[in-house]
This record gives C-alpha cells, sequence and structure tokens, in this order.
C-alpha cells in the first residue's frame, strides 16, 4: 500500500471529493455496495457527527478501503471491472501528487 499524506485527519465530503478524485456518483455508488451487503459505513471511513448534519470522511481509511474493497477484487461482473479502473485511476493520480 502507498503512503498518502492527507493534510488533517477528517474532512467534510464534499472537500474530501476534491482530494481524492472520485467520480461523485461512483463515489455513493460504493457507499450504498458497501451499505448494501450489510456493511457499515464507518468501514469505509464515513464519519457522522452526533447532532449535525456534517458527514466527515477519514482519509487514510478511505484510501485502505479503496485498496482493499476495489482494486484488489477479482471482477466478476463488467460493472465491477469499471469499479476497480476507476479506483487504479485515484489510486494513481494521488501516487503522483505524494
Amino acid at each position: 500500500m502507498f503512503d498518502f499524506k492527507f493534510d488533517r485527519p477528517f474532512y467534510k465530503e464534499k472537500e474530501f471529493l476534491e482530494i481524492v478524485p472520485v467520480p461523485r456518483s461512483t463515489f455513493f455508488h460504493w457507499q450504498n455496495e458497501w451499505i448494501s451487503k450489510g456493511n457499515d459505513p464507518l468501514g469505509m471511513g464515513k464519519m457522522e457527527m452526533r447532532d449535525s448534519s456534517a458527514v466527515y470522511w477519514n482519509g487514510p481509511k478511505f484510501l485502505k478501503w479503496l485498496i482493499e474493497n476495489k482494486v484488489k477484487q477479482n471482477p466478476k461482473y463488467d460493472y465491477e471491472e469499471e469499479h476497480k479502473k476507476t479506483a487504479l485511476v485515484v489510486v494513481n493520480k494521488l501516487k503522483k501528487r505524494k
């Protein structure tokens, strides 16, 4: 795994998507897919603050999740192959920013 350095530990969702270049629709699709499998979005790095509508993301945790669940997956369907390609593009862009 590579070691991308984030400036701070948590980001609001909009800021996070500016740093981690995942298309917004794909980002939400991955969340929905993860939740539909019975998983907690906390495992992806999503953090919701109590008594607030703000959603924050833990960058290192999300990247770890992305690599383990999208980059290292063995695609069975075409859409899984597309998700893997998108994840690889994200990781490669972040590697160049190191």
